[in-house]
C-alpha cells in the first residue's frame, strides 16, 4: 500500500486536502494530512517564532511516530519549502517529492527569495500595515473559486508568520537522487 503524505501551503490547514485525501485513500493509499504549527487547529500555537524549521521538525515527527517509509511527499505552494527539508533530513524514508504548484528551493534559500521582488514589497507592506509586524494575512482567493469553497475556506484561513517566508532552508543535498515531480495545476470549472 502506498503512503502519502500531503503538506498543505500557507494559511491553510490539512482542511484543505479534504476532497483528494478522499480520492487518495478510494484508490488505495494510506494517506496522512497533518496540519502545521500555529495553522488551522493548531492556531493556538501561534507564536512570532515559527518559522520553516519548525514546519519541516512537524513533518519528520509525523513520519517518526507514525513509523512511516517508502512515502511519497506531496507539498503545495509553501508546502514545497517543507518537503524539501524534510526529504532532505529523512531521505531514507521518502520515496518520491511531489511539487504541486509549489516552491522548489536550491540551499539557502527561502520563500522570498523565490518570490517577485514587488510581490514581496507587497507582502512586506501587509504585514507592517495588517499583520502587527509578523503576521501575514492571507491573500484573497483566486476570482473564479467557487463560492461554496470561498466561504468554507475563509472561515478557516488564517495568518502566517512571516518567519516562515524568511527562513531559508538548509539542504545538504542528500535527497537528490529522489524522483521528483512538479505539477502546474489549472482550475477546470
Amino acid at each position: 500500500m502506498t503512503s502519502v503524505l500531503l503538506v498543505h501551503g500557507a494559511w491553510s490547514a490539512a482542511w484543505a486536502w479534504r476532497d483528494f485525501r478522499a480520492l487518495l485513500t478510494s484508490g488505495g493509499a494510506m494517506v496522512f494530512a497533518p496540519t502545521l504549527t500555529g495553522v488551522g487547529e493548531r492556531r493556538r500555537l501561534l507564536t512570532r517564532q515559527i518559522g520553516l524549521e519548525d514546519h519541516i521538525q512537524d513533518i519528520c515527527e509525523v513520519l517518526f511516530m507514525e513509523d512511516l517509509h517508502d512515502v511519497v511527499l506531496v507539498g503545495h505552494s509553501y508546502g514545497g519549502m517543507v518537503i524539501s527539508g524534510v526529504s532532505d533530513r529523512m531521505p531514507d524514508r521518502v520515496r518520491q517529492l511531489v511539487f504541486v504548484d509549489a516552491f522548489m528551493p536550491e540551499d539557502g534559500e527561502c520563500v522570498f527569495d523565490l518570490m517577485p521582488p514587488a510581490q514581496v514589497a507587497m507582502i512586506r507592506d501587509e504585514v507592517d500595515r495588517h499583520g502587527a509586524g509578523w503576521l501575514i494575512p492571507p491573500p484573497p482567493l483566486p476570482a473564479d473559486t467557487p463560492a461554496e469553497a470561498v466561504k468554507f475556506a475563509q472561515q478557516r484561513r488564517g495568518p502566517q508568520p512571516v518567519k516562515t517566508f524568511t527562513s531559508p532552508v538548509e539542504l545538504t543535498g542528500r535527497c537528490r537522487s529522489l524522483p521528483m515531480t512538479y505539477i502546474h495545476c489549472t482550475r477546470i470549472n
